[in-house]
């Protein structure tokens, strides 16, 4: 039986520390896009324009929801 993941806990997880430094939105928005993308399927598209300091943070983000997501399988194996 497979136990059903919230996006939101993931995200609370991670960034409701409050000895973690403060992130932008933007940041945050490309961690749960990518979560989104790797649990449920789709593809993560960047809402901000490329080259802004939006869109880098949004990229950036993506990244740590790409290593979530690999900390996730290795805790629970093929999601």
């Amino acid at each position: 039986m497979s136990v059903a993941i919230n996006i939101d806990d993931l995200i609370a997880d991670r960034f409701d520390d409050p000895a973690r430094e403060p992130l932008s939105a933007e940041y945050k928005n490309g961690t749960r896009s990518t979560l989104e993308f790797c649990i449920n399927g789709g593809d993560p598209v960047c809402p901000y324009p490329m080259g802004t300091p939006a869109a880098d943070a949004f990229i950036a983000g993506m990244d740590e929801g790409r290593q979530i997501f690999q900390v996730l399988k290795s805790k629970r194996g093929v999601v």
